[in-house]
């Protein structure tokens, strides 16, 4: 018997080993197609590590081959020395080995390997990683939605919107996936 790998309860089910701090739509921009649209999930160890390190995950829609293959080239552009050249307080990326991933969806996991002495929180986040990973794979950004904020009775609106596209973007699958669990976080 073969088991149905749901990406959303999968992307969620990291909170065994990492906290998520906080996730963002992102769209990698194609010349010849519609830019590819998807998630950035942020978290963190939950418990002391000897290394400090954020763990990114990417989860992008694909339709096609075609889609794979650019999703991969764009966010390629974040491994090797890119990011470290980029942000002095990164020491290395490591890309991590995903099972999730469906003909539906590219998933890449990566490590950014911090400094000891920077405080991975939301400052460094919102002012050097995130604009790092806008300039290096020349993608565009949502609002970053902070996990601990979800919880507050309030709408979030998907910050990314496929134009005249009638289906619901992955943000906004994952606001209404995370809804009832916030509360009880």
């Amino acid at each position: 018997m073969t088991r149905r790998i749901d990406l959303m309860e999968d992307f969620v089910h990291v909170f065994d080993h990492e906290q998520m701090v906080a996730f963002f739509e992102i769209q990698c921009p194609r010349a010849d197609a519609e830019p590819l649209r998807g998630l950035c999930r942020v978290s963190k160890p939950k418990t002391q590590a000897t290394m400090r390190y954020l763990s990114l995950s990417f989860m992008i829609d694909t339709a096609d081959d075609a889609a794979r293959v650019a999703a991969d080239a764009c966010l390629g552009r974040l491994e090797g020395e890119a990011m470290t050249a980029v942000v002095s307080m990164i020491t290395s990326v490591m890309s991590m080995p995903v099972s999730a991933t469906t003909a539906e969806n590219y998933v890449r996991q990566m490590d950014v390997m911090l400094d000891e002495h920077v405080d991975p929180g939301r400052f460094f986040i919102e002012q050097r990683l995130v604009p790092a990973l806008r300039q290096l794979a020349q993608i565009q950004t949502g609002e970053i939605v902070w996990w601990g904020e979800l919880a507050e009775d309030r709408p979030l609106e998907p910050a990314v919107t496929a134009s005249g596209a009638d289906s619901e973007g992955l943000g906004a699958r994952l606001r209404r996936y995370l809804g009832g669990h916030c509360a009880q976080r």
